[in-house]
């Protein structure tokens, strides 16, 4: 819970090993935070992940996700 600056400046280093993303059944509007700070051009740029895990905790869902490798 570092932030969207500090989370994305290590995403784009390649220095998260895992991403536990919580989903909740509620819409956040358009003032919403982002997750990371990552500006993409294209969708064709966004990293891949794997979804390793998933499971309801409470009403909303925990996604355990890795990088995938580039290429």
């Amino acid at each position: 819970e570092a932030g969207p600056h500090l989370a994305g400046a290590f995403a784009r280093a390649g220095l998260v090993d895992e991403y536990q993303l919580f989903v909740a059944a509620c819409f956040l509007g358009s003032g919403a935070r982002p997750l990371l700070d990552w500006p993409l051009g294209r969708m064709a740029e966004a990293p891949r992940l794997k979804i390793i895990g998933m499971r309801a905790v409470g009403d909303d869902w925990r996604i355990i996700a890795v990088p995938q490798p580039v290429g």
